[in-house]
């Protein structure tokens, strides 16, 4: 709840602003700026770290791939620098520190700005999700990330150790491995995500700890609404990258955009397959609730209507007539306590073989 209101606070600094305002929302504003650059062919490879862009953006060479990475957003005046440098719009600048844009691309005829989400899970099981930008040029790719966390190390190892196809490839084959790791990050979410479920069905099952199963349920709801409002629109991205008519995607990329493609869709049916579990899991707490408060109900019943001759005989020996023969015999009471018990013995023994008890 803290967090929520924390996010709403920060993204209450946009309102009334212009668009094309650049104003970073996030809550990761204690990152410092870090940039790395690393550039490469299928010959050799250098890896650059910086503080501020601009000496990075002098040593980007034609002829190699480059690779600028920040780390750290709330920098916005370093991102402007950036923009600026390779003729960006501030509408799509905007974009590239507004965690709540949704993913999306943008395209034109010199560079291609593509938003995606980051989603993974804590060692406290807590989703936490982190804004990715790229902006892709005929020979560099720049990506925006709001903290340093190494998601794309492997991608990093295979450029440093020359395996795969990464070295021999332009910037657009390096944003598609970029793009096919978060989407493999989606796949571990997801095992994840079923790993709860699962132990949240065991526990509606167990009697033991039912107390809290309700928020635990809710809680599931809203970590599956969050990944599907990152995953979703990335089904219409892929569509739009694999037939997109643009000289800054080759031909066997947009091959590989259809096998991404491919994948969304896994990923996508596996959120569907999740959130029928989840509400199942639900209608199943409720089922089990309405059960256990039919046996309840049951066994009152079982025992006021018990109770409903027992009270009759009562009632009738406690009018105090003159003239009841049974009350001047000197057995009566215990008699009468008699087939009280017997009532109950005969009715016990007709509900059980009812199978009511």
């Amino acid at each position: 709840m803290k967090k929520r209101r924390a996010l709403r606070s920060s993204r209450a600094k946009k309102l009334g602003l212009a668009p094309g305002s650049v104003v970073y929302i996030g809550l990761k504003g204690d990152r410092d700026l870090k940039i790395d650059l690393i550039r490469y062919n299928a010959d050799q490879v250098e890896e650059l770290k910086f503080n501020s862009p601009n000496p990075g953006l002098k040593k980007i060479e034609t002829g190699s791939v480059n690779w600028l990475i920040f780390n750290g957003l709330k920098n916005v005046k370093e991102v402007e620098t950036v923009g600026k440098h390779f003729g960006m719009s501030n509408l799509d600048v905007e974009d590239l520190v507004n965690t709540a844009q949704r993913p999306a691309l943008n395209t034109n005829e010199a560079y291609l700005v593509l938003i995606m989400k980051m989603l993974s899970y804590d060692k406290d099981f807590v989703l936490s999700s982190e804004h990715v930008s790229f902006v892709l040029f005929k020979d560099s790719l720049i990506t925006f990330h709001e903290s340093d966390r190494e998601e794309f190390q492997s991608i990093k190892d295979r450029i440093q150790m020359n395996t795969g196809r990464v070295r021999s490839k332009g910037s657009d084959y390096l944003m598609y491995a970029l793009m096919d790791s978060i989407v493999d990050h989606y796949f571990q979410l997801m095992e994840s995500l079923t790993d709860k479920t699962e132990a949240l069905e065991d526990k509606i099952f167990d009697n033991k700890g039912r107390e809290n199963v309700t928020d635990d349920i809710q809680a599931l709801k809203k970590e599956l609404l969050r990944i599907r409002r990152a995953v979703n629109p990335l089904n219409e991205i892929t569509t739009r990258l694999k037939t997109l008519e643009s000289d800054l995607l080759t031909d066997k990329t947009q091959e590989y955009m259809k096998d991404l493609h491919d994948h969304v869709g896994q990923v996508i049916e596996l959120i569907e397959m999740n959130r029928e579990m989840i509400w199942g899991l639900m209608d199943m707490h409720m089922t089990l609730l309405s059960n256990k408060m039919n046996e309840v109900m049951k066994m009152l019943t079982i025992i006021s209507t018990i109770f409903i001759p027992l009270s009759f005989v009562a009632g009738i020996y406690g009018m105090n007539f003159e003239h009841m023969p049974e009350l001047e015999f000197k057995y009566a009471y215990f008699i009468l306590l008699g087939v009280m018990g017997l009532l109950i013995i005969v009715m016990l023994f007709y509900f059980r073989r009812k199978k009511w008890l």
